[in-house]
């Protein structure tokens, strides 16, 4: 029988690199599947740059690590550890041997491998803090005549390999870790194996683990991890010229010389990966090696714990957010348009230019708090109502964030993505600039007098949309733009001709808003957008009046505890 001939031609095998850019893509559990069932597991896994090996380790968790770490390159091996093994400046012992005897769990090349590649300085600092190396102290006295310890060893601890000293772990479970430690590079190096452990017994603590923290550095600095000060430099103003764009190291053989993290965090969508994807591959690893270097600055300044996996996924979150917000204000709306521009611009320029349209948005919520209508009192933002304070006191965090509100009504604080959420939250501003110059401003009314007056029991303090009903109240019964607390007659005339359901007919609450607004529009002069937003705010406010007003019977005495949208005398 002939081949049909709507059979596909058989295509070509995928390269080394094809596949590693293809499972750099895949969940953890598929990634790790697809590593160590590949055709050449050993090149694919060496394939993968230092920064997505940790990261797949880290995802796939350690208990299901063990082949990844038996396939490693020595380099792979160390930048975990360097991750791992410390806590900000300081050596984490007990971390760091945790790895260590998984290293030994695999099997003594991959130990072999990572005992090569260290330097002498975080070997000397495991066996100092880690398996605890003493002298051994030898008895010429009777009975024992010599030092009574056996192979096995006791509650002391056990011989070293050498038979000069004792090994003795803080954890029972990596003693044979320490064990298979020791001997390992006592077969392997005698020399440098003895200098190590006069070192660790020796030289002093502090200069061993300032020398071991410059190594390891140096080494983070080669995969984008800069000094704080240079870290903290992305979250000031864009230069006026650009950063040149870092070049990734080659890749050996058909490695990938770029971390491809972004793309799998950050998800195929959005106009960062869809720019990508749009790029040759050339300028696609310079892109991905520039983003990668720009969440390394990040989780450096950010002071962010680098053995965290969340720690790394939140940096590249954020570093993602403020350059696709870059983007969009440079008018990429696809990836297209994005390609070109991540391709010529560095990615901390970016960020920068992204950043800094945030940060404006925070100085002016400090000024306005500091010296505008919120004259530098402790309490200013009690005045704004809940979304409205929710909002601007993300944005006086040490970064600012933007408020997210989800369906259920509940906000989510998190980094400004898009151009829109900019305008929204410069709105919220202006808004609130809107109500300060009719309800204090216009009134001549200060923060301070509002925030420290003395209130009656079950009276709470007096927010924009407390200030913005009572001036309703003022307006609706005796035409005034006051502010003050309102007298039992005022209210009741109030209530009567306007809040109350049982006289007042009810469109008759916003007739009296609309009125009011019209009143108070040339001293707040808002634009178009503030006007209507203005106008939304008042609605919900009239929707808190009906709750607490629109039962209650004029003429029946008004307290701050069956009212609390007025200002009662």
């Amino acid at each position: 029988m002939a081949p049909d001939d709507g059979i596909a031609r058989k295509t070509p095998p995928l390269t080394i690199r094809e596949q590693a850019e293809h499972v750099l893509r895949l969940a953890p559990a598929e990634r790790l599947k697809f590593l160590i069932e590949a055709p050449k597991p050993l090149p694919l896994v060496r394939a993968l740059p230092d920064g997505d090996f940790y990261l797949t380790v880290r995802e796939v968790g350690p208990d299901d690590a063990g082949p990844l770490l038996q396939l490693a390159s020595a380099p792979q091996l160390t930048h975990l550890l360097d991750l791992e093994g410390w806590r900000g400046d300081r050596f984490d012992p007990l971390r760091c041997g945790a790895w260590v005897a998984l290293l030994a769990e695999t099997g003594e090349p991959t130990l072999k491998r990572f005992v090569r590649n260290a330097d002498d300085e975080t070997l000397v600092l495991l066996f100092r803090d880690w398996a605890h190396v003493r002298p051994l102290e030898i008895d010429h006295e009777e009975p024992t005549r010599g030092h009574g310890v056996s192979d096995a060893g006791d509650e002391r601890g056990f011989i070293s390999p050498d038979g000069g000293h004792l090994f003795a772990p803080e954890r029972p479970e990596h003693v044979l870790a320490v064990r298979r430690l020791a001997e390992t590079l006592y077969l392997d190096d005698q020399p440098r194996y003895a200098g190590l452990i006069r070192t660790a017994l020796f030289d002093l603590p502090s200069e061993v683990e300032e020398s071991a923290l410059r190594w390891r550095l140096s080494r983070l600095e080669e995969h984008g991890y800069p000094p704080l000060e240079e870290a903290t430099q992305i979250y000031e103003p864009p230069a006026g010229a650009h950063t040149p764009p870092p070049a990734p190291a080659p890749p050996s053989d058909d490695g990938l010389a770029a971390s491809h993290a972004a793309l799998r965090v950050l998800g195929p969508r959005g106009l960062i990966a869809t720019g990508v994807d749009a790029l040759p591959p050339e300028a696609r690893e310079r892109v991905l090696f520039g983003l990668s270097s720009l969440a390394n600055r990040v989780l450096v300044a950010d002071a962010a714990d680098a053995g965290s996996i969340d720690a790394h996924r939140r940096v590249l979150e954020r570093a993602a957010s403020y350059v696709s917000l870059a983007l969009e204000a440079r008018g990429a709306h696809d990836g297209a348009h994005a390609a070109p521009i991540l391709a010529e611009v560095f990615a901390v320029d970016l960020f920068r230019e992204g950043y800094q349209q945030a940060a404006a948005l925070r100085l002016r919520a400090r000024q306005v708090l500091a010296t505008g209508w919120g004259g530098g009192h402790a309490h200013a933002l009690d005045l704004l109502d809940g979304p409205l304070r929710a909002r601007v006191s993300a944005l006086l965090q040490p970064r600012p964030l933007y408020v997210e509100t989800a369906e259920d009504g509940a906000s989510h604080p998190r980094d400004f993505r898009r151009v829109a959420e900019i305008e929204e939250t410069r709105l919220t501003l202006d808004l609130a600039d809107s109500l300060a110059k009719i309800l204090l401003a216009g009134t001549g009314t200060s923060a301070a007098s509002i925030l420290d007056e003395e209130r009656h029991p079950f009276e709470e303090r007096a927010r924009f949309s407390t200030l913005l009903l009572t001036m309703l109240a003022w307006h609706a019964a005796r035409g005034a733009l006051r502010i003050e607390r309102l007298p039992q007659d005022v209210i009741a005339d109030f209530l009567r001709t306007t809040a109350s359901r049982r006289t007042a007919s009810p469109e008759a609450a916003t007739r009296a808003m609309e009125k009011l607004l019209d009143a108070v529009a040339p001293q707040a002069a808002p634009d178009r957008r503030v006007a209507a937003s203005l106008r939304l705010f008042a609605a919900t406010c009239l929707d808190r009046l009906a709750a607490d007003c629109g039962g209650l019977v004029p003429g029946t005495p008004v307290t701050p505890r069956v009212v609390g949208c007025l200002r009662i005398a």
